[in-house]
């Protein structure tokens, strides 16, 4: 399966979505008119970190003016970040009560709706904000990735094309119709919808790292080679752009060099389950069988929840000849992987076959897998 440097790309892009997230729900505090001195102090006490102390400022502040938004929009941080969810929900709620007009304030409440697992509370929510605020771009970016994440793809990308009038230049747009391209595996628009955030953003990193991992996922590894080998020449201790060099090198078929350079982030890092994950995938492809066997169990005993490498565990046996242990790995990648990975080991046994058309062990995996394949549809 396809080298990953992409755990570290996945966590990339999640930082681009939490900058999406701050910029599109973080309530906005002019909802009303400056808070008592009790809620200054208490926001001076939530900026600094003493929640006891902000806690408590912003309850007094609402005792003495039940009508302060600013106050229980405090309230409601304070108590998300003290673990109280509920009781944040509650003092937000509080506050759309009093402004149920409020863009900004249905934003902040739908954020902490999703944050408690209310998926379809918040898409509520971030369509009433579209309703009071239609020229806002903050309120389409939320809603769309609301309902990407739902498998709401189609009409994410829908609410995507809409807000695109709006703000064409919002890198948190952009984010997100790039991570609506890379669920439906069209990373000719990742690419295009990364470098985008690029040209708006030269400087965000982790930006750069998410175009260089599409670039890769595209087929267009001379290009991601190019990018990584510029960006360590800068800051050669990069772990995550010299993984996605590796990536690169992989694709254009350089295997000892790929190799190369997962071993030096593994030098630096040993604890690093992806590296050797996708170490283990090189290795694979350059014949390696039993190193590749090592690095991906080794991955694994890092971090359990690498489908992909649980998926290549099985092919790999399945190339030794040894059905048994291909068949155990296969099931526990079958019941933990998505359906984007089981897509992908589909496409790498049927690699394997062209190569070897006649391997029985190979044709038994790949029957596995068409029928694990058909069940999930």
């Amino acid at each position: 399966m396809r080298p990953r440097p992409y755990s570290a790309l996945s966590r990339a892009c999640l930082a681009i979505l939490a900058y999406a997230i701050v910029t599109t729900c973080a309530p906005v505090l002019a909802q009303s008119s400056d808070p008592p001195d009790a809620g200054r102090q208490a926001y001076e006490a939530l900026r600094t970190g003493d929640l006891t102390a902000a806690e408590a400022g912003f309850r007094a502040a609402i005792k003495a003016n039940a009508k302060d938004i600013a106050s229980y929009v405090g309230l409601a941080q304070t108590l998300l970040r003290l673990k109280k969810p509920k009781e944040a929900l509650e003092a937000q709620r509080q506050a759309v009560a009093l402004n149920p007009t409020s863009a900004d304030l249905r934003l902040g409440l739908a954020g902490l709706l999703e944050e408690s697992g209310d998926s379809q509370g918040a898409i509520g929510e971030l369509r009433r904000a579209t309703k009071h605020a239609p020229l806002d771009p903050r309120a389409w970016v939320g809603l769309s990735g609301a309902l990407r994440r739902t498998g709401l793809t189609s009409e994410a990308r829908q609410v995507c094309v809409r807000a695109l009038g709006i703000g064409p230049d919002l890198p948190a747009l952009r984010q997100e119709m790039a991570e609506i391209a890379e669920a439906t595996e069209d990373w000719r628009g990742a690419v295009a919808h990364y470098e985008a955030i690029v040209r708006l953003q030269p400087a965000f990193r982790p930006a750069r790292l998410a175009h260089l991992g599409a670039l890769s996922n595209a087929g267009r590894w001379a290009e991601a080679r190019r990018i990584a080998q510029k960006m360590l020449a800068a800051t050669p201790d990069d772990a995550d752009v010299r993984l996605a060099l590796a990536s690169a090198l992989e694709g254009m078929a350089e295997r000892d060099a790929a190799i190369a350079e997962y071993r030096k982030v593994l030098e630096a890092d040993p604890k690093r389950a992806t590296a050797w994950g996708n170490l283990g995938w090189t290795q694979y492809q350059a014949g390696r069988l039993d190193d590749a066997i090592q690095s991906s169990r080794k991955a694994l005993e890092l971090d359990q929840s690498l489908a992909y490498v649980q998926f290549n565990l099985g092919l790999i046996y399945a190339a030794k000849g040894d059905w048994p242990a291909s068949e155990v790995e296969y099931a526990a990648a079958i019941r933990s992987g998505e359906a984007s990975d089981l897509r992908a080991a589909i496409a790498d046994v049927e690699a394997a076959l062209a190569r070897r058309p006649n391997d029985a062990t190979l044709g038994r995996a790949l029957d596995l897998l068409k029928t694990a394949q058909s069940k999930r549809r």
